[in-house]
């Protein structure tokens, strides 16, 4: 180990100094070799505008440590390097490096001047180093300080979150979505003109204002194309002065844009408030999509309005939102941009359109990509991964890409051979992949597995393609967690106090899947999704099979009812409660209250007894009244009606009935008020006693309290 410590410290030192005198890398990257991994991170951070502020800084001075390194070179080396730099001396002994030490100093004085809080610990020093057995005061108070600055943190962070309403929300998530696509984008100039054509037309007033419809096969890359459009339609009316308003919506990617009628209500809201106007929104469809088009005509020359809406196809069919979209509106009011993308063969989105009087020549097609546009695209995504090919290397991913004999050449089939590219060395052969986009998928994820094992990642991407709308971070780690094969299968060669899947696995796999998911974040929650329809397709066939599919529901229904955590407390898996409240906010738990029913309502189809419980647990005043409170009332309404309607519900439930028939009489008086469930579920629709009612009279009795949020 000496020997190699003595080559690496050279090797170091050799490559530094060419790095330095090249003249073909810039500052910014010379600067890594300049400077230790901590002092790049520590940079990074205060480098952002918040940076300081959101960031604690702990300086430990360690007394007599000087005296300390008399140690080294003896036994007690190893002790010592923990807490001090150290260098090779020419004699092999170690030496303190006074050169990283001032760099150490320098970066202390950096982190005081720009203003991070700071907190000083100073202790003695002991043979033995810093342990809980000679400095367990220090270490105490240590931790106290670290918890109490953390949770100060995540207050401030959760207050700043909540100073953003709902619907603000939604639309800064989906437009930095929209950004995030647009600056990636790479040729296909000519159909992206095509779209700006659009823009230009109707700006200039020299066509009647109709919608631009987008549409092609999947994977041809029509999301990326509307995320491009929409950025660079915006920048074109900036430049002529005016202040455009921009609505951008990628359907099926969020609560809000996964029905037609939370959809329209978003939007409108959002047109509203950019408008300087506020008004009371129609709760029921048919008024919502009237109304949404009354506030196109807010749009002014000054401020014109662009609406892009992405992925039609990918939003459920509630009020028949999707398969007749008579709430896109055939001719547009003046100063108004309207963009849809949808699918040909999927949805009827595509036909209903095209029977709408809309002109041929708003039909776009997002046409297969030519070879020209391959070569461009391909160049750009290695170059923004600082990636070149060899020639040959290039030439075969070009002719994977452009090969038509499964399906036509798409622009998600290119960006994943260029992800294969990005990871090829100089001497790699490119590997044989399938033909068709699905096949390249599983393919590429059958490589995971034999990096990480079936059992992780097979279990990882089993949650999350069986999540509703994601899963943050955390949630996959309890979830990972909480399963017996996986955790033995991770920790086969580890024994730790607490039964848990290490957060590095879940940073390696995710890092391996980096160009397949997407970060969305949603009601003060960040949660991993993926990036295209195809990969849930793929992954719901290869890992949701009949096998898999209700134990990993029950799976979710655990977890997000709390059960899991009870049943399993050596394993760190957090507790799901309904809210959450302090002396002046209650924060409503959006994981368990959107991701429980639809797990229920999958568990529910499992058999009589699993039917029982799941109704149990679905139907009763507590979840009505936070469903409500929290504004996901219509997609519970949504969940149970569906399950009303199975051919699987057993006839002789009477709840599922009961309560489905309450929340359609119910619904637009208790999604108001919460407070209005118990009296409501009296009133009963049919005048006889129903599940509801008797659940009341059972509150009452036991002197239950529904909504537990509103006591102080």
């Amino acid at each position: 180990m000496r020997q190699w410590a003595e080559v690496e410290s050279r090797l170091q030192a050799t490559l530094a100094q060419a790095a330095l005198a090249s003249d073909d890398l810039t500052d910014q990257q010379k600067l890594k070799w300049q400077t230790s991994a901590l002092e790049q991170q520590a940079r990074a951070v205060l480098d952002r505008p918040d940076g300081a502020s959101r960031s604690i800084c702990v300086r430990r001075t360690i007394g007599a440590l000087a005296q300390a390194e008399d140690l080294l070179g003896d036994d007690k080396e190893r002790i010592v390097e923990r807490y001090v730099d150290c260098k090779q001396g020419s004699d092999s002994q170690k030496t303190q490096d006074m050169e990283l030490k001032e760099k150490l100093y320098a970066l202390r004085n950096t982190v005081i001047d720009r203003g991070m809080a700071c907190f000083d610990f100073s202790v003695d020093w002991s043979e033995d180093g810093i342990t809980e057995d000679t400095h367990g005061e220090y270490l105490e108070q240590f931790g106290k300080v670290i918890q109490q600055e953390v949770e100060r943190g995540i207050q401030n962070a959760v207050q700043g979150n909540l100073n953003l309403d709902r619907v603000s929300r939604e639309a800064a998530t989906h437009t930095a979505t929209c950004i995030g696509s647009a600056r990636e984008f790479y040729g296909r100039e000519a159909l992206l003109n095509q779209g700006l054509q659009y823009v230009e037309e109707l700006a200039q007033g020299e066509k009647k204002g109709t919608p631009l419809i987008m549409h092609g096969m999947r994977g041809a890359g029509k999301s990326s194309l509307l995320s491009a459009m929409t950025f660079r339609a915006s920048e074109t009316l900036e430049r002529q002065g005016k202040q455009p308003v921009v609505v951008v919506r990628y359907c099926g990617t969020s609560i809000d844009s996964s029905n037609g009628r939370d959809l329209l209500e978003s939007m409108s809201k959002q047109i509203m408030k950019a408008y300087g106007e506020d008004d009371q929104v129609p709760k029921d469809f048919e008024s919502l999509s009237s109304y949404f088009k009354q506030q196109l005509e807010r749009a002014t020359p000054e401020k014109p309005l662009l609406v892009a809406i992405d992925a039609l196809f990918q939003m459920s069919d509630d009020d028949h939102a999707r398969s007749k979209p008579d709430w896109v509106p055939e001719e547009l009011p003046p100063n108004v941009f309207l963009i849809v993308s949808t699918l040909e063969e999927e949805g009827d989105s595509y036909q209903a359109f095209r029977a709408m009087d809309i002109p041929p020549e708003r039909f776009l097609e997002v046409e297969p990509v030519r070879k020209d546009e391959a070569e461009e695209i391909l160049d750009g995504v290695l170059a923004a991964r600082g990636r070149r090919l060899e020639a040959s290397q290039r030439d075969r991913l070009l002719d994977m890409a452009l090969d038509s004999e499964e399906e036509r050449p798409g622009l998600l089939r290119l960006l994943l051979l260029a992800e294969v590219g990005s990871t090829l060395h100089a001497w790699s052969d490119v590997p044989d992949l399938p033909k068709g986009t699905p096949y390249i998928i599983e393919s590429l994820l059958g490589m995971l597995e034999q990096m990480y094992g079936e059992a992780v990642v097979g279990g990882m991407l089993r949650f999350l393609s069986a999540s509703m709308h994601g899963l943050s971070e955390t949630e996959m780690l309890d979830l990972l967690s909480g399963d017996d094969t996986i955790v033995d299968s991770v920790l086969q060669y580890n024994e730790t106090p607490l039964r848990r899947v290490p957060y590095a696995i879940l940073s390696r796999i995710r890092h391996s899947l980096r160009s397949f998911m997407v970060e969305r974040h949603m009601y003060g929650r960040t949660t991993l999704g993926w990036v295209h329809g195809r990969f849930l397709e793929v992954a719901d066939k290869k890992y949701l099979t009949k096998e898999w599919f209700f134990g990993i529901k029950r799976a979710l229904m655990m977890y997000f009812s709390g059960t899991l955590a009870r049943d399993l407390p050596m394993r760190g898996i957090q507790e799901h409660p309904v809210f959450w409240k302090s002396s002046d906010q209650t924060i409503f738990n959006i994981s368990r209250l959107s991701e429980m029913p639809n797990a229920l309502e999958h568990v529910a189809l499992e058999g009589p007894e699993a039917f029982s419980i799941a109704m149990e647990s679905l139907c009763n005043l507590e979840m009505v009244a936070a469903q409500c409170a929290a504004g996901l009332a219509r997609n519970y309404l949504s969940v149970v009606e569906r399950i009303a309607s199975s051919n699987m519900m057993p006839n002789y439930n009477p709840r599922l009935s009961d309560y489905a028939a309450f929340l359609r009489e119910k619904i637009e008086i208790i999604e108001a008020d919460a407070g209005q469930v118990m009296s409501q579920a009296t009133n009963t629709p049919d005048g006889y006693i129903t599940v509801p009612t008797r659940d009341v009279l059972k509150a009452e009795e036991e002197g239950l309290n529904i909504t537990p949020w509103n006591e102080s």
